[in-house]
Order: structure tokens, then C-alpha cells, then sequence
């Protein structure tokens, strides 16, 4: 789980958990020959109280067309580094005009005795 590191934003939050989404990732050609396997995950930071509420879907974000919009950048994007394709989502995420921040956890298997590897960042809007 992924968990608020800055008590100046909202502890509210969105949680996408485990997004399995193929990519051509990595720094050598054996790696970018096939397609892997990234696991995305993201905690959006956001105030949820007004859609809680309301229970309304017009008074909150959307976590589906937020999958979508992430599933997309990742299928068409060829990244070198996983910790590239966490700064892509970061960004994408924090065009949407609720959010203040994000984390992004990126993992990938890349050894057959490895479970896996990953980057882990947080990014807030520029004030």
C-alpha cells in the first residue's frame, strides 16, 4: 500500500492497485524484444468528500478513464527505465484538474529469481 508522505495535501485518495499492462521496457535489445509485464499501482491524492456525499459519479474522478489513460501511455510509450514510466503516469495524473498529488509504484520481473524490482515516487502539482 501506498501512503500519504506530506500532510500539507489532502489525506483523501484514490487507489489503483496492481495495473498489469504490456510494455517494451528496457536499456538492451534482449530486454526491449518482447513485450514484459509492468504492475502499476497509484494512490491519487484529492479531496473525495463533495463525490462521498453526493454519491455521484458527475462530482468525482473517474478511476476508469484514469486506467484507460494509463494503460494507453504505457502500450505506446518504449521506456529505457521503469522509473521513466512512473514520472509518464505521474504527469499524466496530475493534468487532472482535482489532483494534488500522486504516487506511482512501477514494478517488472526481471530475472526468474527475482519476484520483482521497481521505482516508487511522489509528485504534487507545482504551486
Amino acid at each position: 500500500m501506498i501512503m500519504n508522505v506530506n500532510p500539507l495535501v489532502t489525506n483523501d485518495s484514490l487507489i489503483i492497485n496492481g495495473l498489469k499492462i504490456e510494455a517494451r521496457i528496457g536499456t538492451i535489445p534482449q530486454e526491449r524484444a518482447s513485450p514484459q509485464i509492468l504492475l502499476i499501482s497509484v494512490q491519487i491524492y484529492l479531496p473525495l468528500h463533495k463525490a462521498g456525499k453526493a454519491d455521484n459519479l458527475a462530482l468525482a474522478v473517474n478511476y476508469a478513464e484514469i486506467i484507460n489513460d494509463i494503460t494507453s501511455l504505457v502500450r505506446k510509450g518504449e521506456f529505457n527505465l521503469i522509473e521513466g514510466v512512473a514520472e509518464k503516469v505521474a504527469e499524466a495524473i496530475l493534468k487532472i484538474k482535482q489532483v494534488e498529488s500522486v504516487s506511482v509504484i512501477v514494478k517488472k520481473k526481471p530475472l526468474p529469481n527475482v519476484h520483482s524490482v521497481g521505482a516508487s515516487i511522489w509528485r504534487q502539482k507545482s504551486a
